[in-house]
């Protein structure tokens, strides 16, 4: 299986870095294509729940791996095919090596069915549960390139 990371997730992966560095937290060093990416969806891979996948064949799929340094990396672009007009769900569970000690939350960007900008909360749980949390039903969601330390 042949994994890529697009232009855009370089770039959101040297944003996270940056913002990283300036909050005081320790900036992984690899570059995004030295990580060993795991395709959600793809075989082998953990599969996409309650409706979720791929947004567009020419964007980086969800995807996500482990550095040296031992912080997670999750990228990539997701569609609810339900569209739901609200919704809490797990898109996708992460193999027990790949699950942070501590429960991570984070807000991304994303548009509702209508194309309207929406705020999106994700959860990545210490049980592997990859969450998205929308009050108003997320259609696209830009997972962009997170970061979160393991232990």
């Amino acid at each position: 299986m042949k994994n890529t990371l697009s232009a855009f997730g370089i770039f959101l992966f040297i944003a996270a870095a940056i913002v990283m560095l300036f909050s005081g937290c320790e900036a992984p060093v690899e570059q995004p294509s030295a990580i060993n990416w795991i395709n959600v969806g793809s075989s082998g891979a953990p599969v996409f729940q309650n409706g979720w996948a791929n947004y567009n064949p020419t964007m980086q799929g969800l995807a996500f791996g482990i550095d040296s340094q031992g912080f997670l990396h999750i990228v990539g672009s997701i569609t609810d095919l339900n569209t739901v007009s609200t919704t809490t769900q797990a898109v996708f569970s992460l193999p027990e090596e790949y699950r942070p000690a501590i429960s991570q939350y984070t807000a991304v960007t994303g548009y509702s069915s209508t194309l309207a900008y929406i705020d999106i909360t994700v959860s990545i749980l210490s049980t592997g549960n990859f969450i998205i949390a929308s009050s108003a039903g997320p259609y696209i969601v830009y997972v962009g390139h997170l970061i979160v330390k393991l232990d």
